[in-house]
């Protein structure tokens, strides 16, 4: 009996994953991508091309550390630095499709225009999916399922304001961004209140005859490096964080967020609070406030013809350039609005990938969620859960369940942040569709069998090989492997200039101790002291 075949849309990192998880189920994926090259987004260009969505500009430097976004079973070699440049992550994504033979299963410069049940879904669960290939006719094939991988990056979002079409300088989304240097001389605007809005305001402040930065409800800005020389990520995206109770960790973490940075002071305090408004991983902000290069502005109330006025009555009236870094939205044109919805309030998704409302499950959407950390490893759960699904092995349950947790989802997300939004920290997620899938640790057990292992996998980072260590497709000893070299990984390429060691690293250290106090005791004793009340 031949194997399903299953069409997979887009080759960016949903898309390799995918091809990889149908291969690892016996399933025969075949990709289309519309652009000449893998990797999607990740692939730079000068120019900006027709029709992209999310695109690179040169000072950009990845929000995750290495060891929190690598796939579950190829982790990043030694030698990647703790924080990768576009180039390191290209190499990675193209050594992962060297090793795992992904590039024969992939088509390129093949467009998908439609997507749509056959005659006989309701019994077959088959898709007629129709092609456009670069030099040829278009065709439609079928196709036992189909995964669509296209991001939610897919167009860039332009808030609507009074007066921007009488605005007389140039308008640009941050995806036609390059570097700062392009606007040397000029007076910039930028729209934002998170990652890019930061990059872009930061790097054109280097170069710009001033440079302006407008958030409506300001931002949690975050470093890179936490205490102790940690990734933040690291510290952040834990088992055991998610055992304190929301408050707690606000309280927390916005501490420790704000005796790094007066947020008030540089006119960057947020009106939410933390993981309930915007995030900024910004090792530069902050610093280009302080020293008078940026500066803060709350909202834009109008546009006038050269220049913009403020919700505090403040106004500029020379401004060259309004840089627009405020996200993207998603959209789906080759599938009907009914199956996927081209918004998030509309949208319907079962653990965010499956349309509940089809009679059969033969449709995933893989890579739809943004996360507050590393998003590869949550795309490859949900491509390892999808695959075993078309497979047969997993059910899902009946639409009215479905349903259900659309619905608790949406209504969880909508309360958080005020308005409808896809965005979560990757744990509990994670475990939720690991859970699903069968390669959830089993934390007792391993407590009874590896303590070492069990203290790193509850109170240490959540690193994707854990959900290597049992189920389908563990490799036990590897990823054991994986998770305890970890942190000697992190620091191996800063480490070019040996020191003496400190007296700190004798015994207990002070940052282990700091990191124990942050992480483990202080949410427990505030816990206490609120239950208590």
């Amino acid at each position: 009996m031949s194997s399903k075949r299953v069409a997979i849309i887009g080759a960016g990192i949903s898309g390799l994953v995918s091809i990889k998880s149908c291969i690892d189920e016996g399933l025969t994926p075949v990709c289309f991508e519309k652009t000449n090259a893998i990797a999607g987004l990740w692939n730079y260009s000068d120019v900006p091309r027709d029709g992209e969505g999310g695109a690179l500009y040169q000072c950009l430097v990845t929000n995750s550390s290495k060891e929190m976004m690598y796939f579950s079973d190829f982790p990043m070699s030694k030698e990647t630095p703790p924080y990768l440049t576009p180039q390191w992550v290209l190499k990675y994504y193209r050594d992962y499709t060297d090793h795992f033979g992904l590039q024969k299963y992939i088509t390129l410069n093949s467009e998908i225009s439609k997507v749509q049940p056959a005659s006989d879904f309701d019994e077959s669960g088959k898709w007629l999916v129709s092609i456009k290939e670069s030099g040829k006719e278009e065709r439609t094939e079928s196709f036992d399922a189909v995964m669509v991988c296209t991001g939610m990056y897919s167009k860039p979002f332009f808030p609507k304001c009074e007066g921007l079409d009488r605005f007389k300088g140039e308008k640009r989304h941050s995806n036609e961004f390059r570097r700062g240097s392009d606007y040397a001389g000029k007076t910039v605007l930028v729209i934002g209140d998170s990652h890019s809005a930061g990059d872009v305001a930061s790097d054109c402040s280097r170069h710009a005859k001033r440079v302006y930065i407008s958030m409506r409800n300001g931002t949690w800005v975050v470093p890179r490096m936490g205490p102790g020389g940690v990734p933040t990520d690291q510290m952040g995206n834990k088992r055991l964080n998610h055992y304190i109770p929301d408050n707690v960790r606000q309280f927390v973490l916005e501490r420790i967020v704000q005796s790094k940075i007066d947020h008030e002071k540089l006119g960057l305090k947020s009106t939410r609070r933390m993981f309930s408004g915007s995030v900024m991983i910004s090792d530069d902000i902050h610093n280009r406030i302080f020293c008078g290069a940026l500066k803060c502005k709350p909202g834009v109330q109008a546009y006038t013809e050269h220049g913009a006025k403020f919700t505090d009555g403040s106004q500029i009236d020379d401004i060259d350039v309004v840089v627009f870094a405020t996200g993207y939205t998603m959209e789906f044109p080759f599938v009907d609005d009914s199956i996927l919805a081209d918004n998030f309030k509309d949208l319907e998704l079962y653990f965010h990938v499956y349309p509940p409302r089809l009679p059969k499950g033969t449709l995933a959407v893989i890579g739809g969620v943004a996360t507050v950390g590393a998003q590869g490893p949550v795309f490859e759960l949900q491509a390892r859960w999808a695959t075993r699904v078309f497979k047969g092995i997993l059910q899902l349950p009946d639409q009215e369940t479905m349903l259900e947790d659309v619905n608790r989802r949406k209504t969880k997300l909508y309360n958080t942040f005020g308005r409808h939004r896809i965005f979560f920290p990757p744990v509990p997620y994670q475990e939720e569709l690991a859970e699903q899938i069968g390669v959830k640790p089993n934390l007792l057990k391993t407590f009874l069998t590896d303590p070492k292992l069990a203290v790193t996998l509850v109170a240490g980072p959540c690193y994707p090989a854990g959900y290597r260590l049992t189920g389908p497709g563990s490799c036990p000893k590897k990823a054991r492997a994986t998770i305890m070299n970890a942190p000697e990984n992190m620091l191996y390429p800063t480490q070019t200039r040996r020191t003496d060691v400190s007296t700190t690293t004798k015994g207990i250290s002070a940052s282990f101790l700091l990191k124990l106090l942050i992480v483990v005791v202080l949410p427990l004793v505030l816990s206490f002291a609120i239950l208590s009340h």
